[in-house]
């Protein structure tokens, strides 16, 4: 009885392994805009978004593409609208402080061989690109989840020091990537802390 049932089971792993294989073939073959139908819209995934008690706009959110996680969006990214000057930032820790977001995690129009449910979360600093393969956190559907945070400024030190650390953020011939390799090797001067916090629901 038990070999039978692991059988079984290996059976149905392999044949979800399968069509998620060949769903990820195709899914890959698709243009930038045809992909972005076969994700949410904005509209479906967030039912309700508070940042410090004030209503969000949809203009506070950006898109992106993740191969792995379909349509994603950052709220309060910096860009060409959303500048240092008009970002929106924590004042003060508290219910009533910080984004506050209801998701709709459309269950009911899941794929049959979808492993699992819910959302990824990534808290990242508002000039850099979010990668939801590596960081980030899930947050599974029916349960109000409250996420407090830390941030940790750091400036680095430039030449005369022996790692010839340099503003990556004024220098456009250097990705996140570089950025997050390098910064681990440099020196700090000073160390700010800020509380901020977030809420999903």
């Amino acid at each position: 009885m038990y070999t039978t049932i692991s059988k079984t089971a290996t059976q149905l792993e392999i044949r979800h392994k399968l069509k998620l294989q060949k769903f990820f073939d195709h899914y890959t073959h698709l243009d930038y805009a045809d992909r972005k139908c076969y994700g949410y819209r904005l509209h479906q995934l967030v039912t309700n978004c508070n940042f410090n008690s004030m209503s969000c706009q949809a203009d506070n959110f950006s898109y992106f593409q993740s191969i792995h996680y379909g349509n994603c969006y950052t709220f309060n990214k910096a860009s060409s609208n959303h500048t240092e000057s008009n970002r929106l930032a924590v004042r003060k820790v508290g219910q009533d402080s910080g984004l506050d977001l209801e998701l709709n995690t459309c269950l009911d129009t899941y794929l049959d061989f979808n492993a699992s449910a819910g959302m990824r979360v990534i808290v990242h600093n508002a000039d850099e690109d979010p990668n939801p393969e590596e960081d980030g956190f899930n947050i599974v559907p029916g349960y109000e989840t409250q996420v407090s945070l830390t941030k940790i400024s750091i400036q680095r030190l430039p030449a005369p020091y022996r790692d010839r650390c340099r503003d990556y953020k004024t220098s456009k011939a250097v990705n996140s990537i570089a950025f997050a390799n390098v910064s681990k090797k440099c020196p700090v001067r000073n160390v700010d802390a800020l509380i901020l916090f977030f809420g999903q629901i």
